[in-house]
C-alpha cells in the first residue's frame, strides 16, 4: 500500500523545463560543437589548400634574399634559387629576379649571389 504522497507524486505530470534552462543548455551544446568543429574545418582547409596547385602563369619569378656567406647562398638561399629554377624550367615565368642585400664587411649582396 502507497502512503498518499507517493500517489499525489505519481499522480502530478513533470514541470516542462524552463525556456532560460533550455536556452542555457541549447547554448552549451552550440559552444561545445564550435569548440570541436572549428579546428577540425580548419584543419581540413588547410591540407585542402597544401595540396592545392598554385603554379599560374606570371611575368616574374621573384626570390627573395637569404644569408650568403663570402659569395655562397645559405641552405635557406639554395632552395629558394632551387624552387625559383624549377619554375622557370616548367614555364611559369619567363623571368627570375633575384633581389637582397648585404651587411656591412659582405663583399657581395644576396641578390648577387642568387644571379650567380
Amino acid at each position: 500500500m502507497t502512503t498518499s504522497t507517493e500517489a499525489v507524486t505519481a499522480a502530478t505530470p513533470r514541470r516542462p523545463r524552463s525556456v532560460l534552462r533550455r536556452a542555457v543548455t541549447a547554448l552549451l551544446l552550440v559552444l561545445v560543437v564550435a569548440v570541436v568543429l572549428v579546428p577540425v574545418l580548419a584543419t581540413g582547409f588547410v591540407v585542402v589548400t597544401a595540396r592545392a596547385e598554385g603554379r599560374a602563369p606570371t611575368d616574374v619569378v621573384v626570390v627573395l634574399g637569404a644569408a650568403q656567406f663570402d659569395g655562397r647562398p645559405s641552405p635557406v638561399l639554395e632552395a629558394r634559387l632551387a624552387h625559383a629554377e624549377t619554375l622557370y624550367s616548367d614555364g611559369v615565368a619567363p623571368q627570375v629576379v633575384t633581389v637582397g642585400s648585404n651587411q656591412p664587411g659582405d663583399r657581395t649582396t644576396e641578390a648577387a649571389v642568387g644571379q650567380d
